[in-house]
């Protein structure tokens, strides 16, 4: 059935699901509005002088690492291949290029938090008309999990089977 679903086939809430997606991913990456062209130029141009590969420039460019371990998970044997004068210097090189303060692990918790409590606020107020309990969730819980030939019994499997 390509083409143009039908009323029945797109899930009533989708773009109140659209909404709070975008609305979360704005919140855990505000930096994400701060790209722009000649930023991610200049950051790619002073990361030359490091031996990165173009797909670790590339994850720096699109995950802005703003702590020490967010770079362990994106660049690979890191202690081996840097300094640490060489991954303060990394660092520092995103937070000029995207003019981000940095943050230390207990304050990105904090802000974490207290924007997941707002957006939890607002969205509970945008949401009083519908009713996310009872028939309609499970009719959600239900649909995401049939979409897919074969999705529930892939829930029931036992580990030890092979």
């Amino acid at each position: 059935m390509a083409g143009n679903p039908t009323q029945d086939e797109v899930p009533r809430n989708l773009r109140t699901i659209e909404v709070e997606l975008i609305s979360h991913l704005k919140d855990m990456y505000p930096l994400m509005q701060r790209q722009n062209e000649t930023a991610i130029r200049n950051l790619t141009r002073s990361l030359s002088k490091f031996t990165l590969t173009k797909s670790e420039k590339l994850q720096i460019v699109n995950l802005a690492p703003r702590q020490l371990v967010e770079l362990y998970v994106i660049v690979e044997n890191l202690e081996e291949r840097f300094s640490d004068d060489e991954l303060t210097e990394i660092l520092q090189l995103v937070e000029q290029s995207f003019l981000i303060a940095p943050v230390s692990a207990l304050e990105g918790d904090q802000t974490t938090q207290t924007s997941m409590a707002a957006n939890r606020k607002r969205n509970s107020q945008a949401n009083e008309d519908e009713d996310w309990n009872g028939a309609e969730g499970d009719g959600m819980e239900n649909y995401f999990v049939h979409e897919a030939p074969g999705g529930q019994d892939d829930l029931e499997m036992d580990d030890t089977e092979e």
